[in-house]
């Protein structure tokens, strides 16, 4: 075989040619002619859509012949490393590759099967086609098993493929046991397919009941794969498979030993396998109450009320079989006292009250936890502890009636304020709320543009030297963040790409070599949605180690983020060094306009344009801090950047340029959130918040057959169905592709100024993820825009927390709560908003009242301000909400009993009275006659802490924003 035979064939297409060329070399004879192969591989391959292959198909011949006969001759030429360096161009398998590896069989060849398959599972027939027959060794890797279980098979069912290869079922088939797999990797995931047979459940399940797999065998593999506390959407797998197994009696019997470990496990739905099991054995007598004793602990700490009751009632099975048991029983039972459902406090307390003296450890110590309408029975059950002398300083004086060292106290601070900013921070509502003694006042409007969003605390740090890049540029690259960090390593390649001090190449030679790599897994090796992907295009432009090929896989504003990272890549490939102009100067992606004004001033003194994606998204970034001054400084500026740039300051222009989103953005950041008749009037049916401030709706549609309605937003007006990649604010209304945390998190620097658009994205991400199957940990990044004290929480903002607060997924939820807390604390939520979003959620009938009661609870404990603010939110709820039945209502009802048992107080609003008057059957009518009855006037103790942290938090704001003036 010589070079020109071999690459004869490969140029006319003729896979059999190439074949027949390579069969019985040696590895030596392939090494030869080993880079010529790869190289005409890469040459074959278009370097984007808009750019031909320099080796195109020969006449007649379809590029996918030619890419297939090149693919052949490089598996059967080049080394394992070579064939890596190529990805994707060599990752698939066809019959003739599995002709050329069985051929040549090198000593690489498993090595080269798990990098195979870890691309995609399609090749799994061929290289298990190799394993039997003896060419390639099995695998030991996850790689290759968690490939067997995602091949999307279609010409015949799993179970056929099992029968004929029987060594899969003494082998592979256990190993399922013991992986948990990843994303659509794993058995959950593929199970989700609708034909049963193609359903890995479904066919072990057979194959067990016609004797080809051992049924105790898979008894015990799917017991022990729950002890492995898997994630819970994957361990839920092997919950279903063992309850389709359907074990006897006896067969639980054997196993009673799993079964008490596995409750303890912290995965729910594990822990009500392992409980219905465990009850069953304990009613059938076999289990003895020590085994019981010691297992049960972990499960009343659990947060599944069922499990939880469940645990408590084999407590109560043990205490009245064994009298020397009940002391241990009752001690046993206290952890049960801090769970959030009431039903399951009350059990536990009765438990405790059965089984007498002595009193349990721990008892006195969670009785402040214990539901308020609890609270009198464990207090009778305390003993009565001596009057002693006071140890601690007497209460604060009353904050009421503006009376005391306190109040004074706090009108002298504010005396030492700026008028404007004490009142822009609510602090008079504050103490009129100290002077009626009622801490529910309404929310702070956070738009007003006087407010400084540039404080020094949150100045960013520049990059100063190209050292310093060089080494936070492989930091980004590596965490992916935070966002503001990438945006800096940006404005650092932009100002650095000319800089080549002595040993530069030594000093950028690691970034480089990182950067290829993760360019390698890039499909394309492109620009697209995520941060890491867009950096590493951008550092591999800058130090000439290649050119990115376009853009891929980039949709909504990911689209727009990837469009500006390839805008700046070709600048520095020109060495075209300079300011970026939206790099941020603060956090929350704030940019300061006298520095945007001076960028623009530097770029154009070094003879340099400025970059229209750039400048686009510089001016949705403006602060509303300095721009008179700005307006002022951009003076000596010319031509439609300039003029776009002084429209965004609150400038006039003569007329509208022709450049539609650029006037866009200079419009968004010149009102947010009003239309502009001028650039609508030019540039017109661009979509919402184009020329058009957008509205948003929130709607419930036609769930089409499904359990649930299907709630969303109608958006006016209507986004177009394609939106240019240049118009980010309305990016912002299409459904986010990319939804992995960083790359959320850098899209929320798009419009800081206007985070309703944002919030609305986060609604229609989080209304269609209330019933989770998976959890989708991006999410959150719409949450943690909410914490920042500044932000205005408007109509979608208080959807998304009051949807985040119902969420399934436990981190959802949980954040959900951090943010509610911090939203009342600083000011930015009042119980009537509050309750006009809780009734809007309530009566679309999306909502599951029971995790409203369960999160709202447990942030309500956090401090007395917050169970005000949830009791008035309740209360104005409630009144607005008559359309559910009252079943639904009673988890809400609860608590709202509960915080008003809290607060000694009673139920003062007309309308909440008047609905809890219409329910009178049920739990719901029995909890509501209870609100009914109370009269009491309110803890002045508790309502003067609230008030305290009402005006503390007030007043600390107006101090920290004069604080960023004055600096």
């Amino acid at each position: 075989m010589t070079l020109e035979t071999l690459e004869s064939a490969v140029l006319a297409g003729d896979s059999q040619r190439c074949l027949a060329a390579l069969a019985g070399l040696t590895e030596s004879e392939r090494s030869r002619v080993a880079a010529r192969m790869v190289e005409i591989r890469k040459r074959i391959e278009p370097r984007s859509s808009r750019e031909p292959a320099e080796i195109p198909p020969p006449a007649g011949v379809e590029f996918e012949t030619l890419r297939r006969a090149a693919s052949t001759a490089v598996l059967g030429t080049a080394s394992l490393a070579e064939i890596r360096r190529l990805g994707q161009l060599i990752s698939d398998f066809s019959a003739d590759a599995y002709a050329v590896m069985a051929d040549r069989r090198p000593p690489w060849i498993g090595e080269w099967a798990d990098w195979l398959l870890e691309a995609t599972p399609w090749p799994w027939p061929a290289v298990r086609r190799l394993i039997r027959e003896g060419h390639c060794p099995r695998p030991q890797s996850e790689t290759y098993i968690l490939a067997m279980v995602s091949y999307p098979r279609q010409d015949r069912s799993l179970r056929a493929e099992l029968e004929e290869d029987r060594d899969l079922l003494g082998h592979e088939v256990w190993r399922l046991f013991e992986i948990e797999g990843e994303g659509n990797r794993s058995l959950a995931a593929r199970d989700k397919h609708p034909d049963p047979g193609y359903r890995w459940l479904d066919t072990l399940a057979i194959l067990a009941s016609h004797g080809l797999l051992s049924r105790d065998r898979l008894l015990d593999a799917t017991l022990g794969a729950l002890e492995r506390d898997f994630a819970q959407f994957r361990a839920g797998w092997f919950s279903r498979f063992h309850q389709k197994l359907a074990p006897t009696p006896e067969e639980k019997s054997v196993r009673a030993e799993q079964y008490l470990r596995l409750l303890s496990s912290r995965i729910p739905p594990t822990v009500t396998l392992a409980m219905d099991a465990v009850v069953e054995l304990e009613q059938a007598g076999s289990l003895t109450d020590t085994d019981l004793l010691a297992a049960l602990p972990p499960a009343l700490y659990g947060r599944d009320k069922k499990n939880v009751s469940r645990a408590v009632q084999l407590l109560e099975r043990v205490a009245e079989r064994s009298a020397e048991a009940r002391a241990q029983v009752a001690e046993l039972a206290v952890p049960a006292l801090e769970h959030p459902a009431l039903e399951v406090q009350t059990a536990a307390l009765d438990l405790i009250e059965r089984c007498g003296q002595p009193l349990p450890p721990g008892l006195a110590e969670r009785s402040s936890t214990v539901a308020a309408t609890l609270q009198p029975r464990v207090e009778r059950l305390l003993p009565i502890q001596p009057a002693q002398a006071p140890t601690q300083p007497a209460r604060e004086p009353s904050v009421s009636a503006g009376a005391g060292t306190e109040a004074q106290a706090w009108r002298h601070r504010a005396d030492q304020l700026i008028p404007s900013l004490v009142a822009l921070a609510g602090v008079p509502a504050a103490f009129a709320a100290v002077e009626t003694g009622d801490p529910a006042v309404g929310m702070l409007d956070l738009r007003d543009p006087r407010i400084p969003r540039l404080h020094p605390d949150a100045r960013l740090s520049p990059i100063g030297s190209l050292e310093e890049l060089v080494e936070r540029s492989s930091a980004a690259l590596e965490n992916q963040g935070p966002p503001e960090e990438l945006e800096l390593v940006l404005e650092g390649v932009a100002r650095f790409c000319n800089s080549h001090p002595a040993g530069w190449e030594g000093i950028t030679a690691p970034l480089r070599k990182r950067a290829l790599a993760l360019m390698e897994k890039t499909p394309g090796k492109a620009f697209r949605g995520d941060p890491r992907a867009n950096l590493a295009a951008v550092v591999v432009s800058w130090l000439g180690a290649g050119k990115p090929r376009g853009i891929t896989t980039a949709r909504a504003v990911a689209r727009f983020t990837a469009a500006r990272c390839e805008e700046l890549a070709q600048r520095v490939s020109a060495h075209q060094a300079g300011p970026l102009l939206a790099a941020p100067t603060h956090s929350g992606g704030w940019l300061d306009p006298q520095v945007l004004v001076n960028k623009h001033l530097e770029l154009l003194g070094a003879g340099l344009t400025p970059g229209r994606l750039d400048l686009i998204q510089a001016l949705l970034r403006l602060a509303p801090d300095r721009r008179a001054e700005a307006l002022a400084s951009a003076t000596p500026l010319t031509g439609e950047g300039a003029d776009a740039l002084r429209y965004a300051l609150g400038g006039e222009v003569a007329e509208v340029g022709p450049d539609g989103a650029l006037w866009v953005a200079a419009a968004r950041a010149r009102s947010p959130l009003a239309n502009d008749e001028r650039v609508d009037a030019a540039h017109p049916g661009l979509g919402p918040d184009a020329g058009q401030a957008a509205r948003l709706l929130f709607r419930v549609f036609d769930s089409h057959g499904k359990a649930m309605p299907q709630p969303g937003l109608l958006r006016e007006p209507t986004p177009p169905k394609q939106p240019a990649a240049d118009l980010p604010t309305v990016l912002l209304h299409t459904s986010a592709q990319w939804r992995d945390l960083p790359t959320l998190r850098w899209q929320a620097l798009v419009w800081p100024q206007q985070r309703e658009t944002w919030f609305g994205m986060g609604v229609q991400v989080f209304a269609g993820n209330l019933e989770w199957w998976e959890a989708e940990w991006g999410n959150r990044a719409f949450l943690e825009s909410l914490l920042h004290p500044d932000t205005h929480p408007g109509p979608m903002a208080m959807l998304l927390l009051t949807l985040g607060l119902a969420a399934k997924e436990p981190g959802e939820s949980s954040l959900a709560t951090d943010v509610y807390a911090a939203m009342v604390r600083d000011g930015r939520l009042d119980g009537t908003n509050l309750g006009e979003t809780l009734a809007i959620l309530l009566d679309s009938g999306v909502i599951k009242t029971g995790r409203w009661a369960k999160t709202l609870g447990e942030v309500s404990r956090d401090s007395p301000l917050v169970a005000e603010t949830t009791r008035h939110a309740l209360a104005a709820a409630l009144c607005r909400t008559i359309q559910r039945k009252p079943a639904d209502l009673t988890p809400l009802l609860e608590l709202f009993e509960e915080l008003t048992e809290r607060a000694s107080a009673s139920v003062t609003s007309e309308a909440t009275r008047e609905v809890l008057k219409t329910l009178k059957s049920g739990k719901a009518g029995q909890v509501a006659r209870r609100l009914l009855g109370l009269s009491r006037a309110g803890d002045q103790v508790y309502r003067e802490e609230a008030l305290r942290a009402l005006v503390e938090a007030r007043l600390e704001r107006a101090e920290r924003w004069q604080a960023g003036i004055a600096c």
